[in-house]
């Protein structure tokens, strides 16, 4: 989280022509006005997190991990023998989740990008819902965790 020197501030939202990317467990993001021609949504996620030299797996088609959170089997929370929360990055485009791949979203010089961290919530053979933000549930093992890596 040391990476977010620059450009923190308290808001959830991005104007349009904006891109912000949120903190795993706390309401700070990091918004950066996109400027240039990029061909998709997933571009222009890598130049601002390469810009920024915020640490990611991934490519263009997804994000894995960014900040260092967790992945696989780290990234699963589990709450009995029936539930678990799966966590993981999601993202919305104008305030609208697109049920695609970021490199199949083609960029707009207007378009609001929002990307948030989430969990995915299974229970009793099913799963429940998915892209819930983690910042709802603020899972307090979780969340330590990651303070710690």
């Amino acid at each position: 989280m040391k990476t977010l020197l620059i450009l923190l501030f308290l808001s959830p939202l991005a104007h349009p022509g904006e891109i912000t990317l949120g903190s795993p467990c706390s309401k700070e993001s990091l918004t950066y006005k996109l400027t240039g021609n990029f061909k998709h949504i997933g571009d222009a996620t890598l130049y601002m997190l390469n810009f920024f030299k915020i640490p990611y797996q991934g490519s263009p088609s997804g994000l894995k991990s960014i900040y260092h959170t967790p992945t696989g089997l780290d990234a699963v929370e589990v709450i009995s023998d029936e539930e678990m929360m799966s966590y993981g990055w999601c993202y919305t485009v104008n305030h609208k989740q697109p049920q695609v791949y970021p490199h199949e979203v083609p960029y707009k010089e207007t378009d609001s990008i929002i990307w948030f961290y989430a969990y995915a919530h299974y229970y009793r053979g099913e799963w429940l819902s998915m892209c819930n933000p983690s910042i709802e549930r603020k899972s307090e093992s979780f969340c330590q965790n990651l303070l710690s890596r």
